[in-house]
């Protein structure tokens, strides 16, 4: 796959993470970013929500790349619930975001 100016720019961007780039029907569907278990960010395009693709990308990290842990925007309901549908449990919480602004977190563990 060639990388197009924006993905060049998420790989500078975020010199920490390993970051994937998702294809499915012949374009690229979203991207994820990932570093020692944990996953940072995982985009999907809204067109491809619904069709099995987030549970097939979340899958495919969770056996190739370990991931185990993900952290999730408490007002976030919809990405809770699809973590916690793949076997993820909140393990902890927290009043603050990483940057800490006052957006409660929760810290969601893989539990099977």
């Amino acid at each position: 796959m060639t990388l197009t100016h924006c993905e060049r720019r998420y790989l500078l961007f975020f010199p920490s993470l390993e970051i994937y780039f998702w294809e499915a029907e012949g374009e690229m569907i979203g991207f994820t970013g990932h570093a020692v278990k944990r996953l940072e960010m995982f985009f999907l395009s809204p067109r491809f929500r619904g069709k099995g693709y987030g549970t097939a990308i979340l899958q495919e990290l969770i056996e190739k790349e370990g991931i185990s842990f993900v952290d999730v925007n408490l007002q976030n309901e919809a990405a809770r619930k699809f973590y916690e549908k793949n076997g993820f449990r909140v393990h902890a919480t927290s009043e603050k975001d990483g940057q800490g602004r006052p957006y409660p977190i929760l810290h969601l563990k893989l539990t099977k």
